[in-house]
């Protein structure tokens, strides 16, 4: 995300107390930070002096450029003392870009989640919760599934009948489409019990059996192998991420949905670790018409005639990418 394309009051704070405030004035190359420092309530150095700079995408030539004036301003009131860009934090943080101070968000920015830890969820949800020839939910998660930060959950099991399982998702599957605004998607999901004959599908999708997506962008779990599929009236296209899911383990599906181009990117978060696991990018048969809308949820099945756990859902959410970013915090 680029520095935003208005004036905009940010602040950027300084360990020991110090506090530095700037106004950012953006041209399509440069900005020019006025800057004035102010250290344990009193004001040193002379306020007003602008610093130019390039706009960078990890902002680190916003760090060198406070860096070099707060730095300045010391020489004249603290001799000895410095700041290294370890001192520095700009506010609001950076996203997942790296890029510092978010634009503002727009009317129809948003985030919304839902944890699961009941097995009727409430009217207010995104997500409501269907069977799948007849399969069932149940909140009797064993200790196995436990790692102390993944509390709750409700695991979706199958039925005596072929490809039942159990499902959350919007309530309309074709209400929703790619190219106006940016889409956000985040499913927090385990597989506990086994992989073969399991498919869980994820994301932005438009079916509600085992039947693959006529549209959208998902994840898709085969046996355990992972995918990342885009579908546009049923031109579809596949990457692999690179991941075997293992049993017992938790993980985060995160799905972002660009604009200008529109881009999907798909990454995978294992456990508690905020690095991905797998990280991968697609371009094409993004759905960008209403005639080829989707909605947003799970689809868990198996194929066999036994029913049995098929995995633990702890989250689904959807938005937008800086709805998203500024619900993190």
């Amino acid at each position: 995300m680029a520095l935003p394309t208005t004036t905009t009051r940010a602040l950027v704070t300084l360990k020991n107390e110090r506090f530095q405030n700037a106004d950012f004035e953006p041209d399509p190359d440069f900005v020019t930070v006025d800057i004035s420092v102010k250290f344990n309530g009193g004001v040193s150095g002379s306020p007003g002096q602008t610093v130019t700079y390039p706009v960078t995408p990890d902002g680190s030539a916003l760090h060198s450029a406070v860096r070099s004036r707060v730095n300045q301003l010391l020489s004249q009131t603290e001799p000895g003392n410095s700041l290294s860009d370890a001192d520095i934090m700009l506010w609001p943080p950076a996203d997942d870009t790296g890029a510092s101070n978010p634009a503002p968000l727009g009317l129809w920015d948003y985030w919304s989640e839902t944890r699961f830890g009941h097995t009727t969820v409430g009217t207010p949800s995104m997500f409501l919760g269907v069977a799948i020839s007849s399969g069932t939910n149940t909140t009797a998660i064993p200790a196995t599934g436990q790692a102390g930060f993944n509390s709750h959950g409700v695991f979706l099991r199958s039925s005596t009948t072929a490809n039942g399982g159990y499902r959350y998702q919007t309530s309309s599957l074709v209400a929703d489409y790619f190219g106006t605004v940016s889409h956000k998607f985040r499913a927090q999901w385990m597989p506990l019990t086994a992989h073969t004959g399991r498919t869980v599908r994820l994301g932005y999708l438009d079916t509600v059996t085992v039947a693959d997506s006529s549209d959208g962008a998902y994840f898709e779990i085969l046996d355990g192998v992972v995918s990342a599929k885009t579908a546009n009236n049923s031109a579809r296209t596949t990457v692999a991420m690179g991941v075997t899911l293992s049993l017992s383990t938790v993980y985060t599906f995160d799905i972002d949905v660009t604009l200008a181009p529109n881009t999907a990117r798909f990454r995978i978060y294992e456990g508690n670790n905020p690095v991905p696991v797998a990280d991968q990018s697609i371009t094409t048969n993004l759905p960008t018409t209403q005639a080829r809308a989707f909605g947003a949820g799970i689809v868990a099945t198996e194929v066999s005639t036994t029913a049995s756990d098929i995995g633990v859902l702890y989250s689904l959410g959807m938005g937008t990418v800086e709805g998203f970013t500024r619900a993190r915090g």
